[in-house]
C-alpha cells in the first residue's frame, strides 16, 4: 500500500553537507558521536546500524521512547544524527532545523527529489524503507467489506 524510505538527518551545526563528508567526519570523530532512534530495534534504529556498519564505525546509540523525542534532541543538537522517516525528516530539513544528507533508498524520493540517495553518494546497498500493506483472509468477507463491493 505504501513505502517510506529513511532519510539521514544530521544536526544543523554538524560540519558536513554530503554523505562523503559525513563518512569522513564519522570516521574521524566516532568516539564522541551519538545517534538517536525511536528505540532499540525500531525503524529508525536499524537503518543507522546498517549505515554505521557500511562506514566501518562504532557510534553510540541513544534509544528514545519514540521518534518525536529523538528528533527533538537532534534539533537541539544533543545527538549528531538520526535515520528518520522521510515524512518527518524531510519536513525538519526543509524548515532548516536539521540537515538532510541522503535518502536511504535505491532511487530518489518524490518528497525530496533534490536529495541524492546513499548509493548515488558512494554507499551502495545502504537502503532502508518501511512498507505498509493490508492483508485479508482469502475468501472471507466481513460485514463492512460487503458495503464496499464496488471496489
Amino acid at each position: 500500500m505504501s513505502e517510506s524510505p529513511r532519510i539521514l538527518d544530521v544536526r544543523k551545526d554538524l560540519p558536513v553537507s554530503s554523505l562523503q563528508e559525513f563518512v569522513a567526519y564519522a570516521k574521524a570523530n566516532h568516539a564522541k558521536m551519538q545517534f538517536g532512534s525511536a528505540g532499540v530495534g525500531a525503524g529508525t534504529h536499524l537503518p543507522c546500524v546498517l549505515l554505521n556498519i557500511a562506514m566501518g564505525v562504532d557510534i553510540t546509540h541513544i534509544p528514545y521512547r519514540g521518534e518525536g523525542p529523538a528528533l527533538q534532541d537532534l534539533v537541539a543538537g544533543r545527538i549528531d544524527y538520526m535515520c528518520n522517516t522521510i515524512q518527518t525528516g524531510a519536513a525538519q530539513a526543509k524548515s532548516g532545523k536539521v540537515k538532510a544528507i541522503a535518502v536511504m533508498a535505491p532511487r530518489r524520493s518524490a518528497v525530496v527529489p533534490e536529495l541524492a540517495t546513499s548509493g548515488e553518494q558512494g554507499l551502495a546497498g545502504v537502503e532502508a524503507s518501511v512498507w505498509n500493506g493490508l492483508f485479508f483472509p482469502k475468501g472471507r468477507r466481513t460485514r463492512s467489506c460487503r458495503r464496499w463491493r464496488r471496489w
